[in-house]
């Protein structure tokens, strides 16, 4: 009798940053250090690499809509037992649900991730913190 046996080594998470919703395309490509994988495609949003080995990465995530994902995967600030990494990805300037969004550009030293937001649902802007009412003033805009 033969053995299979597999080594889960990344469930890597598909985000849209403007919504918070996984991200459903199936036509989407992954780079490991320059090299493409080809991932285990589970439940809408999430892929299991099986088997590649645990050694830290660069995963570039390529998918039709969305701005190219570049990250560093690193093992020692995920869970060792079930290691999850979320790619967050920011929509392009043509995104076909036809919200609106601003695209950035440019190279600042120190930035380590940066969020996208909807431009359709109302800002806020901390004014205080009061501690009688255990809460944030909001400043609209």
């Amino acid at each position: 009798m033969s053995v299979i046996s597999y080594r889960l080594d990344l469930v890597i998470n598909l985000v849209d940053t403007t919504t918070g919703k996984v991200v459903e395309e199936r036509n989407v490509l992954f780079y490991k250090d320059g090299i493409q994988l080809r991932p285990e495609h589970r439940e809408e949003g999430s892929y299991l690499l099986l088997n590649t080995g645990r050694d830290d990465f660069e995963l570039v995530v390529e998918i039709s809509g969305y701005e190219t994902y570049h990250g560093f995967v690193r093992y020692s600030a995920l869970d060792e037992r079930m290691p999850v990494y979320a790619v967050y990805l920011i929509p392009k300037d043509t995104l076909k649900r036809g919200e609106p969004v601003i695209s950035y550009t440019d190279r600042i030293p120190g930035l380590e991730a940066m969020e996208a937001i909807t431009l359709l649902r109302a800002n806020c802007a901390a004014n205080e913190y009061q501690a009688k009412k255990k809460g944030i003033d909001c400043l609209s805009d």
